[in-house]
């Protein structure tokens, strides 16, 4: 019986941490991310700018589109399949003409910036950065 009380509070434990880092604002933390931001891929040939937009879905998944240049011309793509896996960190697919993967995002707590990692599927062992900072609303 005392086991399962420390299960029990343990658990109580987690999820009241897990909601007050939600809903500090009365907003979650995925309502707050959704927007604009602006900051590099590191690809073939350097970092790159790049651009990326977080959206609601109208079923109440996540999605995106990004964008980012290189040699000269502006790729751009879509984030799809978006699920939380933690708190303040999100996993996608993207997809552009030059292929799809997946890309984990990890944000600031006051959702400020993310720091992420990315790969192709054709080379699914090598890991790339793909970074940014939120942009002010208009």
């Amino acid at each position: 019986m005392r086991g399962m009380f420390w299960l029990i509070a343990g658990a109580g434990v987690a999820f009241a941490w897990s909601a007050l880092a939600q809903t500090r604002s009365g907003e979650s933390w995925t309502s707050r991310a959704m927007g604009q931001y602006g900051g590099r891929i590191i690809a073939v040939g350097g970092p790159l700018p790049s651009s990326l937009e977080l959206e609601f879905t109208d079923g109440g998944g996540i999605a995106g589109e990004y964008g980012f240049s290189q040699s000269g011309e502006r790729i751009e793509g879509t984030l799809n399949s978006c699920a939380v896996t933690r708190p303040f960190a999100i996993a996608c697919r993207w997809r552009d003409r030059n292929g799809e993967g997946a890309l984990e995002m990890s944000f600031a707590r006051d959702l400020s910036s993310f720091v992420g990692r990315w790969n192709a599927d054709a080379t699914p062992d090598k890991w790339r950065s793909w970074f940014g900072r939120k942009l002010p609303s208009i």
